[in-house]
C-alpha cells in the first residue's frame, strides 16, 4: 500500500480512467489503494479535496458502494442518507427528470391531440408533473374525461390519491362561475378531470363539457408506487 505524506497534493496514476477503491484520510497521512482502473490516461489529481483542509474521515469508492462514472459523476448504489440517519426508509434512492405525453381520453378512446408535451421530475417517490394539453377533436371519447400517460403509476391505497391543479383552461363547455381540477387515481397512470359544479364538491368532467378545441395547463405532484 503506497503511503503519501500530507504535503503531497496529487496522486498520479498514468493510464487510469477511473478510481474505485477505499481512500482513508486522517490527520497525519493519506493511504490510497488503487485496485480498479481502465485505460485512457487520466491523472487522479482530478480527485480534488484530498489535502490539509479535508475533514472527511473515510470515503469508500468501490464497486458495491459508489460508482465513479465518466464526466465527474458519482453513483451511490444504495442511495444517500443525511446527517446521522441510518434508516433504510429515509434513503434517497432515485432522482429522474424527463418528458411524457399527456392524452385526453376516456380510458379506451383517445382525443386527437395538438399539444401533448408534459414534463416530470421524480425525487424519491414524489413525482412532480406539469404540462399543457390541447385537442382538435374528441373523436369517440365519451363519459368521464381523463389525462392518460403519467410517467409512473401512483401508489396503491387511499393515501396515494393526489390532487392536481389546473391553472388555465379554454374551449370548455362549463359554467362561468365554476372551475376544473384533476386527481391522480391511486395505483393508476392517469388523472381524472374533476368539475367544481356541485354544492357538495366536485363531479367527474364528462366529454360534453370538453369541446373539440379544449385546452388546459396543469401542474402538481403525486406519490409513485
Amino acid at each position: 500500500m503506497p503511503t503519501l505524506s500530507k504535503s503531497s497534493s496529487i496522486v498520479k496514476t498514468p493510464g487510469a480512467q477511473s478510481v474505485k477503491e477505499a481512500i482513508e484520510i486522517n490527520e497525519t497521512n493519506i493511504d490510497a489503494v488503487i485496485s480498479h482502473y481502465n485505460t485512457n490516461a487520466v491523472e487522479t489529481d482530478d480527485l480534488l479535496g484530498i489535502d490539509d483542509n479535508c475533514t472527511a474521515e473515510r470515503l469508500d469508492l468501490t464497486d458495491t458502494l459508489i460508482d465513479v462514472l465518466t464526466g465527474a459523476k458519482l453513483r451511490a448504489v444504495d442511495g444517500l442518507l443525511f446527517g446521522s440517519d441510518t434508516a433504510a426508509a429515509n434513503t434517497l434512492d432515485d432522482y429522474e427528470e424527463g418528458t411524457w405525453s399527456g392524452v385526453i381520453s376516456d380510458g379506451t378512446n383517445n382525443a386527437t391531440m395538438t399539444s401533448t408535451m408534459c414534463i416530470y421530475t421524480k425525487i424519491g417517490r414524489t413525482v412532480f408533473i406539469s404540462g399543457q394539453l390541447k385537442t382538435s377533436s374528441l373523436g369517440s371519447v365519451s363519459g368521464v374525461v381523463r389525462i392518460t400517460g403519467l410517467p409512473f403509476a401512483a401508489g396503491s391505497g387511499d393515501l396515494y390519491n393526489s390532487a392536481i391543479c389546473v391553472g388555465y383552461a379554454s374551449g370548455l363547455a362549463i359554467s362561468g362561475d365554476t372551475s376544473i381540477t384533476a386527481t391522480v387515481a391511486e395505483g393508476q397512470t392517469y388523472c381524472n378531470l374533476r368539475y367544481w359544479d356541485s354544492v357538495s364538491g366536485t363531479t367527474n368532467l364528462i366529454e360534453s363539457e370538453w369541446t373539440a378545441d379544449g385546452a388546459i395547463i396543469f401542474s402538481g405532484h403525486y406519490i409513485a408506487a
